[in-house]
């Protein structure tokens, strides 16, 4: 998977999880502020749809603080193998 691919499920996770901080963070990350609002609304909608299928990405990811020499308060997140 690509960083981008993996950004993705991040914040579709983060939606279904309800980590609204991560959510945001990854939003602003993949989407300029323009657009950021629609992008929001599409991705809670997608996120919520996967929900309703029984695709629990939350589950399926690794949410983890980042290393010390990282950056501060930001989360890691990685696929689950």
């Amino acid at each position: 998977m690509t960083r981008d691919e993996i950004q993705v499920l991040a914040l579709l996770g983060a939606a279904q999880a309800g980590h609204w901080v991560l959510f945001q963070a990854h939003l602003c990350w993949l989407v300029p502020e323009g657009p950021r609002a629609k992008a929001a609304a599409a991705a809670m909608i997608l996120a919520d749809a996967l929900a309703g299928c029984g695709v629990d990405i939350a589950a399926r990811l690794q949410i983890e603080q980042a290393p010390r020499d990282g950056f501060r308060g930001v989360a890691v997140v990685r696929p689950l193998q």
